[in-house]
Order: C-alpha cells, then sequence, then structure tokens
C-alpha cells in the first residue's frame, strides 16, 4: 500500500456504501447490496469454489461455506500469469510461493489483507488451466463471482501481471511562489493531466480494452480502478441498471451497451457471447425476456429489428485481430 491516506479513503469509501458512515446524508447505498439480476446480494455470501487465502498465500476449497471475498480483475498480457494446473494443484493447496506472484497478485493480496478479508479470486490461480472440464465449469461461475463480491479491484492502468496497483507516480517539475502574507504557497507546473474530463483516462486504460472484463465490470457491484495519478471508485449507488428497465428503455440501453462491448479484443473469438454470458443469465431473469445467443426474443418485432445488425464501422484499435483458436459456434446471424 503507497500510503496510509489511500487505505483510508477506501476504507471510507466501503463505510459509505455499506451505510456505516456517521458521515451526515451518508445512509448507504441500497443498489450495492443488489446485483443486476435484482436479487440481494449478503454480506455472508456463499462462496466460490476455490479462493486464495492471503494470510499465507494459498488455495483454499471452500465446500460451500460463506464469507467475503475481493475478486481481482486483470489484464494477462503477453504472458501468462502464474496459473494452477493439474501438475501444482496440490501444492497450491499448500503454499502459492510469493516470489512467483506477479506484482499485480501481490498488490492485490496485500490490499485485500490490509481490508480485514480474508479471501481473494484470482481467475489464473483459482480456475485450473489446464483441466477443460473445470475451465468450463468455472467460467460458468464467473458472472456470480464478480456479482458477490465484496469488492472488484481493477488493475485498469496494468499492460500485464508486472504492472502491479500501486505505481509510481512521476515526480513533475514546479515551480513554488508565496501565496501574499499567509502561511500557504502556490505550486506552476508544466504537467497536464491524462484528461480533463473526469474518468476519461480510466475508460481508455489498458484493461477496459478487453472483452471479459465488460462483464467483470458490469456484473460488479463495486469497483476500485488503479490508475498511475488516480484511484477510482466505482459502484452501483450511481451507475448501471439501476433505473427502470422498461421495454424500449431495455433495448436501447443493449444496443449501447453491445456497441461498448464489441470494440474490446478477446483472445479467442469463441469467447465472445460466453464473456457476456453472465450478463446475459442476469438480465433474463430480471426482465423474465428470452435470449437467444445475444438477441432479446420477448417480441417478434424487437428479435428481426435486433437481427438487422451491422458493423458500423472500421475496426476500433482495441478490437485487435484475435489470436489463432477455435472460430466462434455461433451462427452467422448472432453478432
Amino acid at each position: 500500500m503507497k500510503s496510509p491516506q489511500t487505505l483510508r479513503q477506501i476504507q471510507r469509501w466501503l463505510r459509505q456504501c455499506d451505510g456505516g458512515c456517521s458521515c451526515p446524508g451518508e445512509g448507504g447505498h441500497q443498489d450495492c447490496s443488489v446485483g443486476l439480476s435484482g436479487e440481494a446480494v449478503e454480506k455472508k455470501t456463499i462462496l466460490p469454489s476455490r479462493l486464495v487465502d492471503v494470510r499465507v498465500p494459498r488455495l483454499c476449497i471452500t465446500a460451500g461455506r460463506r464469507g467475503q471475498y475481493t475478486a481481482l480483475s486483470h489484464r494477462w498480457g503477453g504472458k501468462s500469469p502464474l496459473t494452477t494446473t493439474r501438475t501444482n494443484l496440490d501444492d497450491h493447496k499448500q503454499r502459492i510461493p510469493a516470489q512467483k506472484l506477479p506484482k499485480t497478485f501481490r498488490d492485490a493480496i496485500e490490499l485485500t489483507r490490509r481490508l480485514g478479508i480474508r479471501y481473494i479470486w484470482i481467475d489464473s490461480l483459482c480456475i485450473v488451466q489446464d483441466d477443460a472440464g473445470d475451465w468450463a465449469a468455472e467460467s460458468k461461475q464467473m458472472g456470480t463471482i464478480y456479482e458477490r463480491s465484496y469488492l472488484t479491484i481493477a488493475a485498469t492502468s496494468s499492460v500485464d501481471g508486472d504492472g502491479g496497483l500501486f505505481q509510481d507516480t512521476a515526480v513533475h517539475d514546479h515551480v513554488k511562489f508565496p501565496c501574499g502574507s499567509g502561511p500557504g504557497h502556490m505550486y506552476f507546473t508544466n504537467y497536464y493531466p491524462p484528461s480533463e474530463i473526469p474518468m476519461v483516462d480510466m475508460e481508455l486504460g489498458p484493461l477496459n480494452t478487453r472483452g471479459w472484463v465488460f462483464q467483470e465490470r458490469l456484473l460488479s457491484r463495486r469497483i476500485l480502478h488503479f490508475m498511475p495519478a488516480q484511484l477510482y471508485w466505482e459502484c452501483l449507488g450511481g451507475i448501471g441498471f439501476k433505473h427502470d428497465l422498461g421495454h424500449l428503455h431495455f433495448h436501447r440501453a443493449w444496443e449501447q451497451a453491445l456497441c461498448y462491448y464489441s470494440t474490446r479484443a478477446l483472445t479467442f473469438p469463441s469467447d465472445r457471447l460466453v464473456a457476456l454470458q453472465g450478463v446475459m443469465e442476469r438480465l433474463q431473469k430480471r426482465t423474465g425476456f428470452g435470449c437467444v445467443l445475444g438477441h432479446w426474443s420477448d417480441s417478434a418485432l424487437c428479435f428481426i429489428k435486433s437481427l438487422a445488425w451491422a458493423v458500423a464501422g472500421p475496426l476500433y484499435a482495441y478490437a485487435s485481430p484475435a489470436s489463432p483458436g477455435p472460430p466462434s459456434p455461433a451462427p452467422s446471424w448472432s453478432w
């Protein structure tokens, strides 16, 4: 943790969101206790099948226990981070060597420990990566994992696991001037912030260019975004599908979401629907609408209109060519 002030700010945000803050007007965010499906999420929720115990890093089998955990949202980048495989699964249950953990993992484990939370979910460690059956079963639960997480920790500015959360902020040259006759001073510098529009630098962060992260961000009830010059807090108290999901409003919102999602890159084209499955399942549950491979079938007119999708223009820079892999199993009429 870079500074005690940063930790206190995070704790303050969590208290305000939980409703445990004594500040006037801070009664908690009711929306943040409800997932996208509309169901309430208990503070002591059913834990994912595997978690990393942050006290002495090791992989734990939860066996249906209840508790709290954080979840890490991160970008693998060009190289694979430390993973759990069939070969080292038993070793990871005993201990995960700290020196083998990439910096982003170490930082997220440290933050979770400092917040007084025992467990963290990290995809590469909690899913057996070379077991197709385990990957298929656990990937279906990823929507639930991020929705029930007490806090999602997002390494938004890191291109891979070595980037870390707590990046060093550059020191900029400045000139100091006295401010009148008082004790204060003014500082002038040639530094320009990444953007004068709040959160634009976060939206353009390397993490937010990835397809899988779209679902992680949409389903998480609250997220900490780590950027070099700024720490951002995002929760359902201010964003998300917390207003009326009426018929026409819903379809407009879905079209906008797909436009945003389709600009993101996926390593394998076959993941395009899988990476959005958790969102679609929860929206089906909340609205009662049917969904056929990404097209909503609540009315014939809306379904036909949805089939008339088209590529709006050249591929965005984010949608880089996918690596060789299995083609998408979806039919040609599905985006």
